[in-house]
């Protein structure tokens, strides 16, 4: 499984080159994981792909509710993408996400989607290196058990562990996720055409 995760896209000029780059790869999910503004008619482009999507800081509330209409918006919701389980937790209310999301509790999920890192876990900001990220975030992934969980608002780009569980924070960039074997590769916003 090929996922294709995208994080801190803030100029809609990209938005075509991120669908160039999505029609080139053919992941089997593409997760915009928050601040993600590739223009709403890109953004319908990408929907013809297994798309989902959770709210960010910086999200425009027009382009939110068509992620909503196209039912690729995951905030407090699971999905089920032929086999895959994928839930997510958005920057609106992270905090409802999460309540909704682990009254599910017999449920597994396969991808965990945070605009929020755990805390304790790809959490400090720089430049003052404040932690930033939340227990509700930890919560749901000790009850949920993902297999990967990714996060949005991550200092840099890299992976670590919470929990047990891997996690692939995106610092801005995109990042190339191949299961089950946790295969990373991430692309700087500015390289990725």
């Amino acid at each position: 499984m090929i996922i294709l995760a995208v994080s801190g896209i803030r100029n809609p000029n990209l938005g075509p080159l991120l669908a160039r780059l999505v029609s080139r790869l053919n992941p089997d999910l593409l997760a915009l994981c928050g601040d993600v503004n590739v223009g709403k008619h890109v953004l319908r482009e990408l929907s013809l792909f297994r798309l989902v999507m959770i709210s960010g800081e910086s999200d425009d509330i027009y382009y939110v509710k068509l992620a909503k209409e196209l039912n690729a918006l995951l905030d407090g919701r699971v999905v089920e993408l032929g086999d895959i389980r994928v839930g997510g937790m958005g920057a609106a209310n992270p905090l409802q996400d999460v309540q909704t999301l682990t009254l599910r509790r017999g449920s597994r999920l396969d991808i965990l989607v945070s605009y929020f890192p755990p805390s304790g876990c790809l959490d400090i900001a720089s430049p003052l290196y404040i932690r930033t990220g939340l227990k509700y975030v930890n919560t749901a992934v000790r009850v949920l058990r993902p297999r990967i969980l990714l996060v949005s608002r991550s200092w840099k780009s890299t992976a670590s562990y919470c929990e047990g569980v891997p996690v692939v924070g995106l610092g801005r960039c995109v990042a190339i996720v191949k299961l089950p074997d946790l295969e990373l590769r991430f692309i700087p916003i500015s390289l990725a055409s």
